[in-house]
């Protein structure tokens, strides 16, 4: 029998009333936990359901926990519900568009493949937090950082070769000269 998946166990739990410091954003290695539960949801089902069946009990039944962890290398949501329970797990350089949004009724959230509003949808503290962080992350571990770190080691590279030049030179160390530039083999002819 499969076992169902749970949300994730981390380090640092971030209450919607009291956001932690930002003194650590810049370190990617730190877990962060945040509860993205809409306390919303089950009025708003709630009020659907009565509506158009008179069951009210609805909304409660349906409304689900949302956790959102950010982990070294990915971000879980975990999604968690009276009829199912989601884990996801999405790589920083897959995340696609992560924004802050804000509704007609003036609730502030934020998208990661859905809009998800925090507390009573007023938390703008919260969301501008994981806003910030996400967008640190991608940056750190996604296409962007990847293109930094690539032209980092190529310069790195191209350091390491010159040093390797000047040692081969000085010892008289006869090499194939490179197309672009002669060597001291191609001097000596």
């Amino acid at each position: 029998m499969a076992s169902r998946p749970t949300a994730p166990k981390a380090q640092t739990m971030t209450s919607a009333n009291t956001p932690s410091a930002w003194s650590d954003i810049d370190d990617p290695s730190s877990v962060h936990t945040y509860d993205m539960s809409g306390k919303h949801d089950c009025w708003i089902i709630a009020l659907v359901s009565c509506l158009s069946c008179g069951l009210p009990c609805f909304g409660w039944i349906l409304a689900e926990e949302v956790t959102l962890t950010l982990e070294a290398e990915e971000v879980v949501v975990s999604q968690v519900s009276c009829c199912e329970n989601k884990l996801r797990r999405i790589p920083y350089g897959e995340l696609g568009s992560v924004d802050e949004t804000r509704c007609c009724c003036g609730w502030v959230g934020l998208t990661l493949g859905r809009a998800m509003f925090p507390g009573w949808g007023y938390e703008e503290a919260l969301v501008a937090e994981v806003v910030g962080r996400l967008k640190a992350r991608q940056r750190l571990r996604g296409d962007t950082g990847q293109i930094i770190r690539s032209e980092h080691n190529a310069q790195m590279l191209q350091e390491l070769n010159d040093k390797l030049d000047c040692i081969m030179r000085h010892l008289k160390i006869p090499y194939a000269s490179r197309s672009s530039e002669p060597g001291p083999r191609a001097a000596e002819t």
